[in-house]
């Protein structure tokens, strides 16, 4: 039972990794302490600017959703594995497996861009 958990772990786990690796090959090095991006807002030419407060509440939100996630897979993970034939516990487990997917897909673009505090809680939860 354990196995199949750790590798569970270790797949998403490489998924994060080399997703964030593949984001990397465009650094810049520089490691700005502000990032702006700008968009056309409604189409009317007028610019939008995200400011590094938003970038970081949006981070802090991405490494939530993906804690949570992870957790919510593991704690269905481990009754599924003691209940196999529960369809139920199945399908829930499926679901929780495409929300860690995502969860994954959201985060690896932005670990690059994580402040220190982000950093160490991103650990924390690769670690739990």
């Amino acid at each position: 039972m354990g196995m199949r958990r750790g590798l569970a772990g270790v797949l998403v786990l490489g998924l994060v990794v080399g997703g964030a690796a593949a984001c990397s090959d465009d650094d810049d090095g520089g490691g700005a302490a502000t990032e702006t991006t700008t968009t056309p807002a409604d189409g009317g030419g007028d610019e939008e600017t995200t400011t590094e407060s938003e970038v970081m509440a949006a981070n802090d939100a991405v490494i939530q959703e993906y804690c949570d996630a992870k957790d919510a897979y593991n704690a269905l993970l481990d009754e599924s594995l003691a209940d196999p034939e529960n369809g139920d516990l199945q399908d829930q487990l499926r679901d929780a497996s495409g929300r860690l997917g995502e969860a994954s897909d959201a985060v690896a673009p932005v670990v690059e861009n994580f402040t220190p505090e982000q950093q160490a809680q991103w650990e924390e939860c690769q670690a739990a």
